[in-house]
């Protein structure tokens, strides 16, 4: 049987000790006020209003405002908040969790705890990378509270765009504007680290998870969304699944589930869709009129999920 744990929601919040200062890679800590995080080499990071941190440096842009506009993080929050994507986020929170869960008979029996002491595990430390607007972290933090898993979440994205939007959906979390390429994160602190379709460096990667951490990757397949390619690209051609398995340098993979099935739209949600993915910018002028012409559609969700580990 599992025996889960109460825990105080506040303390998890004000946690999050794994974070280093992006400048120096000291560690950060909120202050009394909760305003802003400082690391020991005076360095301090404000909390905006509302409550996302920036850690993203000047060196480690791309451009003046990296990663997603204002206008596809809308697009993909009014798509997603009609649940679509609920089935997907659904499979992969139980598929997650079926990975982080801790049996328990004895609570002295948990690694997790002291063994001179009967007080509750430490917090879970969860980091989505390239979390958007805050969807899948959002729904992964529900479950965790259903089961009464302490956990300690971090959604950081370089779109800041991204993370004011996420930042107002939920106050449990602490939303970061940073760059994947560059975790805020020291090393070897996280149980879990999450990807869902964003870009990663796999050495970052393997720095910050534990030993017994697990690294979630969600990937397109190959027929993901294809009823919307084959109207807005001249000819499709399908790319091959991708081994999981020889993907990734370092990470062993443990489980792969495939999750497909097949949603309806109507006009509005097709648009949606379509601004929301890169492929609105590969669009046509006349193939987005067109788009505007279909009414309904049915389409596939196509996905790949892979959970990995560190390779001894």
């Amino acid at each position: 049987m599992v025996q889960y744990f109460d825990f105080d929601s506040t303390e998890i919040l004000t946690s999050h000790s794994f974070l280093i200062c992006p400048v120096c890679k000291e560690a950060l800590t909120r202050s009394a006020s909760e305003k802003s995080f400082n690391c020991l080499n005076n360095h301090s990071f404000d909390v905006s209003k509302q409550g996302y941190i920036n850690l993203l440096t000047n060196s480690q842009k791309n451009s003046n405002q990296p990663g997603d506009s204002k206008k596809m993080v809308q697009a993909r929050r009014d798509f997603l908040s009609k649940g679509y994507y609920s089935e997907l986020s659904s499979k992969m929170n139980q598929f997650i969790f079926n990975q982080l869960q801790f049996p328990v008979t004895d609570l002295n029996a948990d690694p997790r705890l002291n063994a001179n002491s009967n007080s509750t595990p430490p917090p879970l430390s969860i980091l989505d990378i390239g979390c958007g607007e805050g969807y899948y972290t959002n729904e992964l933090m529900k479950l965790t509270k259903e089961k009464s898993i302490p956990a300690s979440f971090v959604g950081l994205d370089i779109s800041r765009d991204a993370i004011k939007f996420a930042s107002s959906s939920n106050k449990e979390i602490l939303w970061v504007v940073g760059n994947s390429h560059y975790l805020p994160i020291e090393d070897s602190s996280l149980d879990c680290e999450l990807s869902v379709f964003s870009p990663v460096k796999i050495p970052e990667v393997i720095r910050t998870l534990k030993d017994d951490g697990v690294f979630i990757r969600v990937l397109p397949g190959a027929n993901h969304l294809i009823e919307i390619r084959n109207i807005i690209y001249p000819n499709v051609i399908l790319a091959e699944e991708k081994d999981l398995a020889s993907e990734y340098e370092g990470l062993i993979l443990k489980d792969e589930l495939k999750v497909s099935y097949a949603i309806s739209l109507d006009n509005e949600s097709i648009l949606a869709l379509v601004q929301m993915t890169p492929h609105y910018w590969k669009t046509s002028k006349d193939n987005k009129e067109a788009l505007k012409e279909i009414e309904s559609l049915n389409v596939t969700i196509d996905m790949h999920i892979g959970t990995f580990s560190k390779s001894s």
